[in-house]
Protein backbone atom coordinates (compact mmCIF):
# COMPACT_ATOMS: atom_id res chain seq x y z
CA UNK A 1 0.00 0.00 0.00
CA UNK A 2 1.71 3.61 -1.09
CA UNK A 3 2.30 6.12 1.99
CA UNK A 4 0.25 8.93 1.40
CA UNK A 5 2.14 11.20 3.67
CA UNK A 6 6.23 10.56 3.93
CA UNK A 7 7.41 12.56 7.31
CA UNK A 8 11.52 11.95 6.92
CA UNK A 9 13.96 13.16 9.33
CA UNK A 10 12.21 15.88 10.73
CA UNK A 11 13.63 18.19 13.33
CA UNK A 12 11.93 21.04 15.10
CA UNK A 13 12.64 23.48 18.07
CA UNK A 14 11.45 26.34 19.61
CA UNK A 15 13.52 29.58 20.26
CA UNK A 16 13.13 30.86 23.45
CA UNK A 17 14.62 34.60 24.80
CA UNK A 18 17.58 32.22 26.09
CA UNK A 19 17.74 29.29 24.64
CA UNK A 20 16.60 26.51 21.98
CA UNK A 21 14.61 23.88 23.11
CA UNK A 22 14.82 20.80 20.26
CA UNK A 23 11.28 19.27 20.52
CA UNK A 24 11.05 17.13 18.11
CA UNK A 25 14.64 15.02 17.12
CA UNK A 26 14.99 13.30 13.68
CA UNK A 27 11.07 11.48 13.68
CA UNK A 28 9.84 9.59 10.77
CA UNK A 29 7.18 7.93 9.50
CA UNK A 30 4.54 7.33 6.47
CA UNK A 31 1.16 7.13 6.40
CA UNK A 32 -0.28 4.64 4.17
CA UNK A 33 -3.59 5.04 2.03
CA UNK A 34 -6.61 4.27 3.56
CA UNK A 35 -5.28 3.39 6.99
CA UNK A 36 -4.91 4.63 10.72
CA UNK A 37 -1.40 5.49 11.96
CA UNK A 38 -1.90 6.15 15.74
CA UNK A 39 1.61 8.74 17.02
CA UNK A 40 1.69 7.31 21.09
CA UNK A 41 3.82 8.85 23.83
CA UNK A 42 2.83 10.62 27.01
CA UNK A 43 2.17 14.15 27.21
CA UNK A 44 5.32 16.71 25.68
CA UNK A 45 6.77 13.59 23.67
CA UNK A 46 6.73 15.40 20.26
CA UNK A 47 3.46 13.96 19.18
CA UNK A 48 1.50 16.97 18.13
CA UNK A 49 4.14 18.92 17.20
CA UNK A 50 4.98 15.73 14.61
CA UNK A 51 1.77 15.80 13.36
CA UNK A 52 1.21 19.91 13.31
CA UNK A 53 4.33 19.92 11.22
CA UNK A 54 2.20 18.23 8.31
CA UNK A 55 0.12 21.55 8.31
CA UNK A 56 2.56 23.54 9.52
CA UNK A 57 0.19 24.78 12.12
CA UNK A 58 2.87 25.24 14.63
CA UNK A 59 4.09 28.20 16.78
CA UNK A 60 5.82 30.99 15.57
CA UNK A 61 8.71 30.63 17.59
CA UNK A 62 9.24 27.11 15.83
CA UNK A 63 12.01 26.45 14.24
CA UNK A 64 12.32 23.13 11.39
CA UNK A 65 15.74 22.23 10.01
CA UNK A 66 16.18 22.79 6.60
CA UNK A 67 17.20 19.24 6.22
CA UNK A 68 13.23 17.70 6.76
CA UNK A 69 11.09 16.81 4.77
CA UNK A 70 7.05 16.29 4.98
CA UNK A 71 6.13 14.44 1.69
CA UNK A 72 2.56 14.58 -0.06
CA UNK A 73 1.53 13.57 -3.69
CA UNK A 74 5.33 14.54 -4.44
CA UNK A 75 5.32 17.73 -2.80
CA UNK A 76 7.18 19.18 0.26
CA UNK A 77 5.29 20.69 2.12
CA UNK A 78 7.94 22.31 4.51
CA UNK A 79 8.58 24.61 1.59
CA UNK A 80 5.01 25.06 -0.03
CA UNK A 81 3.89 28.45 -0.30
CA UNK A 82 1.30 29.80 2.17
CA UNK A 83 -1.13 30.18 -0.94
CA UNK A 84 -0.47 26.57 -1.64
CA UNK A 85 -1.31 25.77 2.11
CA UNK A 86 -4.92 27.63 2.43
CA UNK A 87 -5.17 25.46 -0.55
CA UNK A 88 -4.41 22.09 1.03
CA UNK A 89 -5.83 23.02 4.42
CA UNK A 90 -9.35 21.88 5.14
CA UNK A 91 -9.37 20.70 1.47
CA UNK A 92 -7.13 17.55 1.56
CA UNK A 93 -5.99 17.35 4.91
CA UNK A 94 -8.06 18.17 7.80
CA UNK A 95 -7.81 18.31 11.69
CA UNK A 96 -9.56 17.85 14.43
CA UNK A 97 -8.12 18.62 18.26
CA UNK A 98 -8.41 18.54 21.78
CA UNK A 99 -11.22 20.79 22.77
CA UNK A 100 -13.91 21.77 20.52
CA UNK A 101 -14.52 24.41 22.04
CA UNK A 102 -11.57 26.02 21.83
CA UNK A 103 -11.67 25.96 17.69
CA UNK A 104 -15.33 26.58 17.22
CA UNK A 105 -16.23 30.35 16.85
CA UNK A 106 -18.60 31.39 19.55
CA UNK A 107 -20.44 33.87 17.63
CA UNK A 108 -21.02 32.15 15.14
CA UNK A 109 -23.74 29.28 14.27
CA UNK A 110 -23.08 25.45 13.72
CA UNK A 111 -24.11 25.71 10.49
CA UNK A 112 -22.65 29.16 9.38
CA UNK A 113 -19.34 27.37 10.57
CA UNK A 114 -19.50 23.82 8.40
CA UNK A 115 -20.63 26.40 5.65
CA UNK A 116 -17.66 28.46 5.62
CA UNK A 117 -15.14 25.53 4.64
CA UNK A 118 -17.74 24.39 1.92
CA UNK A 119 -17.95 27.92 0.50
CA UNK A 120 -14.28 28.46 0.60
CA UNK A 121 -13.23 25.18 -1.10
CA UNK A 122 -15.65 24.68 -3.24
CA UNK A 123 -17.16 28.22 -4.24
CA UNK A 124 -21.14 26.88 -3.25
CA UNK A 125 -23.75 29.37 -2.56
CA UNK A 126 -25.14 29.78 0.89
CA UNK A 127 -28.08 28.32 0.44
CA UNK A 128 -26.02 25.14 -1.54
CA UNK A 129 -23.46 25.31 1.77
CA UNK A 130 -26.49 25.30 4.37
CA UNK A 131 -27.82 22.27 3.09
CA UNK A 132 -24.50 20.23 2.63
CA UNK A 133 -23.76 21.12 6.13
CA UNK A 134 -27.42 19.47 7.45
CA UNK A 135 -26.38 16.06 5.90
CA UNK A 136 -22.94 16.31 6.98
CA UNK A 137 -24.23 16.83 10.76
CA UNK A 138 -26.77 14.03 10.09
CA UNK A 139 -23.77 11.82 8.68
CA UNK A 140 -21.86 12.58 12.20
CA UNK A 141 -25.10 11.55 14.16
CA UNK A 142 -26.10 14.96 15.68
CA UNK A 143 -30.20 14.73 15.57
CA UNK A 144 -32.21 17.12 14.52
CA UNK A 145 -29.59 18.46 12.00
CA UNK A 146 -31.68 21.54 10.22
CA UNK A 147 -32.27 22.64 13.83
CA UNK A 148 -28.69 22.38 14.75
CA UNK A 149 -27.65 24.62 12.00
CA UNK A 150 -28.93 27.65 14.04
CA UNK A 151 -27.76 26.48 17.14
CA UNK A 152 -24.24 28.27 18.67
CA UNK A 153 -21.80 26.04 19.72
CA UNK A 154 -22.33 26.75 24.08
CA UNK A 155 -25.75 25.15 22.95
CA UNK A 156 -24.13 21.65 22.15
CA UNK A 157 -22.93 19.45 24.53
CA UNK A 158 -19.34 18.73 24.62
CA UNK A 159 -19.57 15.43 22.40
CA UNK A 160 -22.15 17.57 20.23
CA UNK A 161 -19.29 19.70 19.83
CA UNK A 162 -16.64 17.67 18.60
CA UNK A 163 -19.14 15.83 16.33
CA UNK A 164 -19.62 19.20 15.29
CA UNK A 165 -15.83 19.35 14.33
CA UNK A 166 -15.24 16.05 12.52
CA UNK A 167 -18.25 17.65 10.39
CA UNK A 168 -16.54 20.43 9.08
CA UNK A 169 -13.23 18.20 8.92
CA UNK A 170 -14.67 15.52 6.41
CA UNK A 171 -17.19 18.66 4.50
CA UNK A 172 -15.02 18.33 1.66
CA UNK A 173 -13.68 14.59 1.51
CA UNK A 174 -9.72 14.81 2.57
CA UNK A 175 -7.46 12.53 1.78
CA UNK A 176 -5.92 12.57 5.37
CA UNK A 177 -7.80 13.33 8.78
CA UNK A 178 -5.23 14.52 11.63
CA UNK A 179 -6.77 13.39 15.01
CA UNK A 180 -5.31 15.54 18.26
CA UNK A 181 -6.52 13.02 21.14
CA UNK A 182 -10.38 14.02 19.86
CA UNK A 183 -11.82 12.14 23.22
CA UNK A 184 -9.90 13.44 25.68
CA UNK A 185 -12.31 16.04 27.08
CA UNK A 186 -15.24 13.45 26.65
CA UNK A 187 -16.63 10.71 29.13
CA UNK A 188 -16.04 6.82 28.32
CA UNK A 189 -19.35 6.27 26.64
CA UNK A 190 -18.91 9.73 24.25
CA UNK A 191 -15.81 8.57 23.51
CA UNK A 192 -16.80 5.46 22.70
CA UNK A 193 -19.41 7.09 19.78
CA UNK A 194 -16.95 9.21 18.55
CA UNK A 195 -14.04 6.56 17.86
CA UNK A 196 -16.44 4.62 16.39
CA UNK A 197 -17.98 7.64 13.97
CA UNK A 198 -13.92 8.15 13.33
CA UNK A 199 -13.62 4.62 12.18
CA UNK A 200 -16.73 4.35 10.20
CA UNK A 201 -15.88 7.71 8.30
CA UNK A 202 -12.67 6.35 7.30
CA UNK A 203 -13.97 3.24 5.89
CA UNK A 204 -16.74 5.34 3.99
CA UNK A 205 -14.75 8.25 2.59
CA UNK A 206 -11.52 5.58 2.06
CA UNK A 207 -9.42 8.52 3.90
CA UNK A 208 -6.47 7.80 6.14
CA UNK A 209 -6.51 8.77 9.68
CA UNK A 210 -3.09 10.43 11.98
CA UNK A 211 -4.39 9.83 15.25
CA UNK A 212 -2.77 10.99 18.25
CA UNK A 213 -3.39 9.50 21.62
CA UNK A 214 -1.86 8.50 24.90
CA UNK A 215 -4.33 5.65 25.57
CA UNK A 216 -3.05 2.66 24.13
CA UNK A 217 -6.24 1.07 24.58
CA UNK A 218 -7.76 3.30 21.78
CA UNK A 219 -4.95 3.07 19.88
CA UNK A 220 -5.24 -0.79 19.65
CA UNK A 221 -8.80 -0.85 18.55
CA UNK A 222 -8.59 2.17 15.86
CA UNK A 223 -4.97 2.06 14.38
CA UNK A 224 -3.26 -0.54 11.74
CA UNK A 225 0.19 0.80 12.87
CA UNK A 226 1.51 2.34 15.58
CA UNK A 227 5.04 5.19 15.78
CA UNK A 228 5.66 5.26 20.19
CA UNK A 229 7.23 8.22 20.83
CA UNK A 230 9.76 9.66 24.06
CA UNK A 231 11.41 12.83 24.00
CA UNK A 232 10.54 14.09 20.45
CA UNK A 233 12.51 10.60 19.45
CA UNK A 234 10.49 7.39 17.84
CA UNK A 235 11.54 4.54 19.74
CA UNK A 236 9.11 1.81 18.18
CA UNK A 237 7.30 1.67 15.07
CA UNK A 238 5.42 -0.69 13.37
CA UNK A 239 1.89 -2.88 12.52
CA UNK A 240 -0.55 -2.67 15.43
CA UNK A 241 -0.62 -6.11 16.52
CA UNK A 242 3.22 -6.80 16.69
CA UNK A 243 3.44 -3.36 19.14
CA UNK A 244 0.95 -4.76 21.43
CA UNK A 245 1.77 -8.06 21.03
CA UNK A 246 5.56 -8.58 20.85
CA UNK A 247 7.19 -4.93 21.40
CA UNK A 248 10.80 -4.71 21.25
CA UNK A 249 11.81 -1.59 23.11
CA UNK A 250 11.64 -0.79 27.25
CA UNK A 251 9.86 2.52 26.54
CA UNK A 252 7.13 0.17 24.84
CA UNK A 253 6.88 -2.51 26.82
CA UNK A 254 6.89 -0.15 29.94
CA UNK A 255 4.24 1.67 27.90
CA UNK A 256 1.87 -1.28 27.75
CA UNK A 257 2.41 -2.24 31.60
CA UNK A 258 1.23 0.84 33.04
CA UNK A 259 -2.30 0.12 31.85
CA UNK A 260 -4.49 0.47 35.10
CA UNK A 261 -5.69 -3.36 35.82
CA UNK A 262 -9.32 -3.75 37.08
CA UNK A 263 -8.36 -6.51 38.80
CA UNK A 264 -6.01 -5.36 41.36
CA UNK A 265 -5.58 -2.57 43.72
CA UNK A 266 -2.68 -1.83 44.40
CA UNK A 267 -0.96 1.23 47.29
CA UNK A 268 -0.33 3.00 44.11
CA UNK A 269 -0.89 2.77 40.27
CA UNK A 270 2.86 1.70 38.34
CA UNK A 271 4.37 4.44 36.30
CA UNK A 272 6.95 4.16 33.44
CA UNK A 273 9.74 4.32 35.19
CA UNK A 274 9.06 1.80 37.54
CA UNK A 275 9.50 -0.63 34.49
CA UNK A 276 12.47 1.23 33.20
CA UNK A 277 13.94 0.65 35.76
CA UNK A 278 13.02 -3.08 36.69
CA UNK A 279 11.09 -2.99 39.84
CA UNK A 280 7.74 -2.86 38.97
CA UNK A 281 5.32 -1.71 41.83
CA UNK A 282 3.97 -5.01 44.01
CA UNK A 283 0.63 -6.28 43.97
CA UNK A 284 -0.14 -5.59 47.91
CA UNK A 285 -3.15 -4.23 48.04
CA UNK A 286 -3.99 -0.48 49.42
CA UNK A 287 -5.24 -1.07 53.28
CA UNK A 288 -8.59 0.42 53.81
CA UNK A 289 -9.98 1.55 57.28
CA UNK A 290 -13.43 -0.02 58.00
CA UNK A 291 -16.20 1.85 57.27
CA UNK A 292 -17.34 3.80 60.16
CA UNK A 293 -19.70 6.71 60.83
CA UNK A 294 -20.51 8.76 58.02
CA UNK A 295 -18.05 12.32 57.35
CA UNK A 296 -20.84 13.66 54.90
CA UNK A 297 -24.86 12.21 54.48
CA UNK A 298 -26.83 13.20 51.20
CA UNK A 299 -30.00 12.47 51.62
CA UNK A 300 -33.21 12.89 49.04
CA UNK A 301 -30.70 15.74 47.29
CA UNK A 302 -33.14 17.38 44.38
CA UNK A 303 -32.19 20.23 42.04
CA UNK A 304 -34.65 22.03 40.10
CA UNK A 305 -32.82 25.22 37.46
CA UNK A 306 -36.35 26.87 35.49
CA UNK A 307 -35.26 27.92 32.15
CA UNK A 308 -36.83 30.48 30.25
CA UNK A 309 -38.82 29.90 26.61
CA UNK A 310 -40.39 32.80 25.93
CA UNK A 311 -41.10 36.39 27.69
CA UNK A 312 -43.51 35.96 29.97
CA UNK A 313 -43.08 31.30 29.84
CA UNK A 314 -40.81 29.49 31.68
CA UNK A 315 -40.03 25.57 32.03
CA UNK A 316 -38.48 23.46 34.88
CA UNK A 317 -35.61 21.21 34.36
CA UNK A 318 -34.86 18.70 36.78
CA UNK A 319 -31.27 18.03 37.04
CA UNK A 320 -30.94 16.02 40.24
CA UNK A 321 -33.41 14.12 41.65
CA UNK A 322 -34.01 12.06 44.72
CA UNK A 323 -29.72 11.22 44.96
CA UNK A 324 -28.90 9.68 48.63
CA UNK A 325 -25.34 8.39 49.52
CA UNK A 326 -22.51 8.30 52.67
CA UNK A 327 -19.20 8.79 52.37
CA UNK A 328 -17.33 7.46 55.63
CA UNK A 329 -13.96 8.84 56.90
CA UNK A 330 -11.09 7.49 55.12
CA UNK A 331 -13.11 6.40 52.67
CA UNK A 332 -13.48 7.37 48.87
CA UNK A 333 -16.85 7.21 46.80
CA UNK A 334 -17.16 7.60 43.37
CA UNK A 335 -19.75 9.72 41.27
CA UNK A 336 -20.18 7.95 37.85
CA UNK A 337 -22.21 9.12 35.11
CA UNK A 338 -22.36 10.38 31.56
CA UNK A 339 -22.06 13.86 30.59
CA UNK A 340 -25.18 15.56 31.79
CA UNK A 341 -26.42 12.84 34.28
CA UNK A 342 -25.99 15.15 37.08
CA UNK A 343 -22.37 14.01 38.76
CA UNK A 344 -21.10 17.52 39.46
CA UNK A 345 -24.47 19.13 40.50
CA UNK A 346 -24.48 16.78 43.02
CA UNK A 347 -20.86 17.85 44.85
CA UNK A 348 -22.17 21.52 44.18
CA UNK A 349 -25.12 20.62 46.29
CA UNK A 350 -22.96 18.97 48.73
CA UNK A 351 -20.70 21.53 49.07
CA UNK A 352 -23.56 23.87 49.09
CA UNK A 353 -22.37 25.92 46.51
CA UNK A 354 -25.20 25.33 44.32
CA UNK A 355 -28.81 26.23 46.86
CA UNK A 356 -30.91 22.64 46.30
CA UNK A 357 -34.38 22.41 45.15
CA UNK A 358 -35.03 19.78 48.41
CA UNK A 359 -32.97 17.02 50.45
CA UNK A 360 -29.90 17.46 53.16
CA UNK A 361 -26.46 17.72 52.80
CA UNK A 362 -24.87 17.15 56.02
CA UNK A 363 -21.20 17.16 57.03
CA UNK A 364 -20.81 16.03 60.53
CA UNK A 365 -24.43 15.58 61.15
CA UNK A 366 -24.56 19.41 60.44
CA UNK A 367 -27.18 19.99 57.59
CA UNK A 368 -25.57 22.39 55.53
CA UNK A 369 -28.43 23.63 54.06
CA UNK A 370 -30.46 25.34 56.95
CA UNK A 371 -27.37 27.31 57.38
CA UNK A 372 -27.19 30.87 57.26
CA UNK A 373 -24.74 32.02 54.81
CA UNK A 374 -22.70 33.30 57.76
CA UNK A 375 -22.58 30.03 59.73
CA UNK A 376 -21.65 28.50 56.83
CA UNK A 377 -18.52 30.61 55.97
CA UNK A 378 -17.40 28.18 59.14
CA UNK A 379 -17.91 25.43 56.94
CA UNK A 380 -16.49 26.49 53.91
CA UNK A 381 -12.18 25.50 55.02
CA UNK A 382 -13.55 22.05 55.27
CA UNK A 383 -14.72 20.98 52.36
CA UNK A 384 -12.17 22.05 49.36
CA UNK A 385 -12.77 21.07 45.44
CA UNK A 386 -10.71 20.50 42.39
Amino acid sequence: MRALVSVSNLRVSFATRQTSVEAVRGVSFQVREDSTLALVGESGSGKTVSAMSILRLLPENAVVDPASRVEYAGENLLTAGSARLRELRGREISAVFQEPMSSLNPVLTVGEQVAEVLRLHRQMGVRQALERAAELLAEVGIPEPRARLRAYPHELSGGQQQRVMIAIAIANEPKLLIADEPTTALDVTVQRQVLELIARLRERHRMSVLFISHDLGLVGELADDVVVMRDGIVRESGPVERIFHAPQDPYTRALLACRPRLDARPRRLPVIEDFMRGSPVTDTPLSRPAAGTPVVQAKHLRKEFRLRTGLFRSKSLVAVSDVSFDVARGRTVGLVGESGSGKTTVAMLAMRLLEATGGEARLDGTDLLQLTLARMMAFRRRIQIV
